[in-house]
């Protein structure tokens, strides 16, 4: 009886021992799926905003903007119009010298002055440092602001702990999207660095609308 006494409770124990690992092991299985479904899920969530911002043909944004260089510095408020392929830009000075309009399309790039003249550019990027001194990326603008790479440029890109970019490097130029900010259910670029070596532009974005 002693001894059968002994060997059930050994029996019991050894039950018990069973069942907590077979638990333990249910419980480390689920954490590490649960950890892999997030994975997943975090995947295919960066994956569909990238493709909603590529596919993205309309949009307006208002923005507060620097611009700096070896020379001269300039500060003011950017109001930016995107229509399918065409760009509508409007730069207001912070002092209130009038605003400076440029409207983009496939075919040219049409800059509207403070006084109403209007200079249609050949090279934008050459013509429009001739005019204010600024090495301006025109054509990849459209894309970097999203948060997004020009597709037509050589890329090297970094992502932050959400899989949002953090910086992108394209030719000289280094961008850098240290804040997002949630507009019409997408995380959108809040404060922008766009830097070459001589240019320094900062753009605090303050209103995106979507569409």
């Amino acid at each position: 009886m002693f001894i059968n006494a002994i060997l059930q409770e050994c029996h019991e124990k050894y039950f018990f021992n069973v069942i907590k690992i077979i638990t333990c092991s249910m419980i480390l299985s689920s954490c590490s799926a649960l950890n892999l479904s997030d994975d997943l899920i975090n995947v295919e969530t960066q994956s569909s905003h990238y493709e909603f911002l590529e596919k993205l043909d309309n949009w307006e944004f208002r923005s507060r903007i620097t611009i700096q260089t070896n020379e001269k510095a300039f500060s003011g408020r950017l109001h930016w119009i995107q229509s399918n392929n065409n760009s509508y830009l409007t730069i207001n000075s912070a002092l209130g010298f009038g605003a400076i309009k440029i409207e983009i399309d496939n075919k040219r790039i049409l800059l509207i002055d403070n006084n109403g003249i209007m200079t249609e550019f050949e090279n934008p990027a050459e013509d429009i440092f001739n005019f204010y001194g600024w090495h301006i990326p025109i054509k990849s603008l459209k894309y970097w602001l999203l948060g997004i790479a020009n597709p037509l440029v050589e890329k090297k890109i970094s992502v932050d702990k959400n899989g949002y970019l953090s910086s992108l490097q394209q030719g000289d130029w280094l961008l850098t999207v240290s804040r997002y900010k949630r507009y019409a259910g997408k995380n959108m670029p809040f404060t922008l660095k766009i830097n070459s070596f001589d240019t320094k532009i900062t753009m605090v974005i303050d209103k995106w609308m979507l569409n």
